[in-house]
This record gives structure tokens, sequence and C-alpha cells, in this order.
């Protein structure tokens, strides 16, 4: 029984590891395709048109993608009640969060061009209740199916991206395409379920008022975390657009895209032992707050690799795949790949954090990470640019990491356990 469940978790992680693999070679090809058919102007517009609506995603997700994981893992009897309960909650509120983005839109955009391209992008955020199905298949371990549905619309979205370039209908079709995608991506999910015996006809009457309570009431700190960071990781390129321009803003969302790219394996590692981890947690071992430390160790050093590989690789890495007139995005695609280094972290004590019911904290770390970022933003962004908007971030992250935790007392043991993350001696131990 343990070696099969062994061989879940590793058949898990590979097709993970597959997945992220070939969709970030697969995207990185075509994005540059895209970067230079549109341009550093023409891209900026592309990243405020996406930036937009993203500021109210989390509203859409209502911060429930991990609290649903651990409760299908942890109440496997319950698995209908807490589906449809959890879907009925997202799509109210992507419901919200859709009139939100094209209401405030209208009423503070006043370029009609931009303002549609926003409309537009919005719709995508109507798809967001079926990522309850992906969050299901995480937490049975079951990552193909979600694997081959993001593959499949990779490898079509991505097509049809790729033609984008040869014509010249200007930015409203790549916006259209990204809505085609998420489409796409929700309609293979559904397929995926069939065999699952999910209570699609009896949604409504599964919903349940309290399992709805309990849901949001440890999902809200996790809400308030995500809303803190859209404002400091997209309402930071609106803010850098305003003050810097365009062109600015096409090469700091251009380095963005390409250092997402280079992080998805440590955020791989991060998706595909949660489950694991939250049983670990859940058994209750005397050995788990060893395991997860080695768990943060492993992340780190796999972050910390990517990271001094960009660093060397990004002078000939951004201008091949973004282009000539992208150039300047190498140094701010390094300085951003160190940030990330202190994001992975965050995301593997945010994970702690939710196994010992002290989401609240995230909260408080995230916003005062924005409003770091946000205030240097204002700063530096007017004469330093993108480079000064990278910069920024890179001090927010590593504000939220080491400084944030040290404001309470319940939490500054976070601060020596991410310090400890960078003894290697923790991952030679034998368990």
């Amino acid at each position: 029984m343990a070696k099969s469940k062994q061989g879940s978790v590793v058949s898990n992680a590979l097709w993970l590891y597959a997945d992220q693999v070939i969709r970030a070679c697969v995207s990185v090809l075509v994005f540059g395709l895209v970067t230079r058919s549109l341009g550093t102007e023409g891209f900026g517009l592309l990243a405020y048109a996406i930036s937009f609506p993203a500021i109210f995603l989390p509203i859409a997700g209502l911060g429930l993608d991990h609290v649903l994981i651990r409760d299908f893992v942890r109440h496997p009897e319950r698995r209908d009640e807490i589906f449809a309960t959890g879907l009925c909650l997202k799509a109210g509120a992507a419901f919200l969060a859709c009139a939100l983005s094209v209401g405030i839109c209208i009423v503070f955009v006043s370029d009609p061009k931009t303002t549609a391209l926003i409309a537009v992008s919005s719709l995508s955020i109507a798809f967001q209740p079926m990522l309850t199905l992906d969050y299901f298949f995480q937490s049975q371990i079951a990552a193909r199916k979600s694997a081959i549905a993001r593959l499949v619309t990779c490898f079509i979205g991505n097509g049809v991206r790729a033609w984008l370039t040869t014509t010249d209908h200007g930015i409203l079709p790549y916006v259209w395409l990204m809505v085609g995608e998420a489409a796409l991506y929700s309609g293979i999910l559904f397929l995926s379920a069939r065999d699952l015996d999910l209570p699609w006809s009896r949604l409504i009457r599964l919903y349940d008022g309290r399992t709805a309570r309990l849901l949001l009431a440890a999902s809200l700190p996790l809400l308030l975390a995500d809303i803190a960071i859209a404002g400091y990781m997209k309402l930071d390129q609106i803010v850098l657009g305003h003050l810097a321009g365009l062109d600015a803003l096409g090469s700091y969302a251009a380095a963005m895209r390409l250092s997402d790219y280079t992080a998805f394996v440590a955020m791989a590692v991060i998706n595909t032992y949660f489950p694991r981890v939250v049983a670990h947690h859940q058994a209750g071992g005397t050995d788990f707050s060893i395991k997860f430390l080695r768990f943060g160790a492993f992340v780190t050093y796999v972050g910390l690799g990517i990271a001094l590989g960009v660093t060397i690789a990004a002078p000939w890495l951004a201008e091949i795949v973004l282009g000539p007139e992208f150039s300047d995005a190498s140094t701010v695609f390094v300085v951003l790949s160190w940030a990330n280094l202190f994001a992975v972290q965050i995301a593997v004590r945010g994970k702690l954090l939710l196994l010992e019911n002290l989401q609240w904290f995230s909260l408080a770390f995230f916003a005062s990470g924005a409003l770091i970022h946000l205030s240097l933003l204002y700063v530096v962004a007017p004469k330093w640019g993108a480079l000064g908007a990278a910069g920024s971030l890179f001090v927010a992250q590593l504000s939220m990491l080491l400084f944030a935790p040290l404001m309470f007392k319940t939490t500054r043991r976070f601060v020596r356990e991410a310090l400890r993350w960078y003894n290697m001696g923790i991952l030679m131990r034998h368990e």
C-alpha cells in the first residue's frame, strides 16, 4: 500500500514536471514571437489590459484553492458537499469580480481602446469556478488530468498565438485568445472528470451553509493576502505604466514573464508535495517538523539554482528570446529571478501557516510587502523605469521573508526556519 502511494506521488510529480517543462518551452518560444511582433509599447499595452482584471482575480478565487485541497484530503467522506459548496461560492465570486473589473474600467479608464481590451480580458474571470476541479485532482494526487488539460490548451492556444504574430490585427485578438484558452481549459477539465461521479446535477442541493462558513473562515485571510499579492504583482504594472510609460511596462512585463517561466520547477515541487505535507501533518508524527524543514531546504536550493543560472544566462537569453528591442530587460530579468527565490520560500512558509491555522499572519506579511513595493515604486519608477520596479519588488519580497514575521511573537520562529533552509546539511540528513 505504501509503495503504491509512493508510486502515485512519483507519477504525480513526473506529470507536473513534464507539464511545466513542455508548456514553458512552447510558451517561451511563442512568447518571443509575440514580443517581437508587438514591440515594447504594444506588449506594454497588452500587459496593461491583462493586469487590470487580474487585480480582481483574488475575489474570484476567494482564497479557497489550498483550503479546498486541504479539506478534500482531510474529509474524503464529504467530497461531494465540499465540491458543491466550493464551486457555488467561486461561481458567485467570479460574477462579482468580473462585474467589478468591467465597471471600474469603464469609470476610470478614459481611452476607449484600452477600455475595450480590459472589458474583453475580464471575461476570462468567468471560468475561474472550474478550477475547483483542478484542486480536487491535486488533492487526489492525480495531476495527469489537469496536466493534459493544460498541455492541450497550451498547444492550441500557442498555435493560434504564433499565427497571430504573422497578421496585423492589433492587440485585441490576443486578448480574445486568452479568454478562449480559459474556456478551453475549463471544458477539458470538465470532460476529464466525467468518470468521477461528481454531483454536477445536485450542486445547489448539496450546497451547505455551515460548510461555506467554515471554508470562508479559513480562506478569508488567504483571500486578503491574495488581494495584497495582486496589489504588488499586478497593480504595480498599472502604476508603472502610468509613471514610466508603456515602453517601461513592456520591458518589465516581459522580464516578469520570463522569470515566471524559469521559476516553474520550484513551484511544481511545492504543488506536488503539498497534499503529502497535509497528510504528514494530519498524522501528527513527531518527525513532521524535520520533514518540513527538509522540504523548505530542498525548494530553497531549487530556487537558488534557478537564480544563479539566470544570472549567468540572462544577458544573451533575454535578447535571444525577446528580441533586440528588449535588451534592457536582461538586468530586470536577473533582479526578478532573485526576488523569485524569496517568493518560493514565502510560498512554502504559507503552506505551514495554513496547516497551523495561522493564515491571518499571511495577510499582514503580504500587506506589508504590497505597501513597501508600491511606495518604493512611486519613488524609483519615474527615474529608473523597469529596473526600478524590479528592485522595488526584490526589496519587498526580502522584507516579507525576513522582516515582516518579526512583527509578531508567534511568527518570529519562521525567520530562523527560513534561514535554516540555506543549510545544505539539512538535505544530507537521513530520515
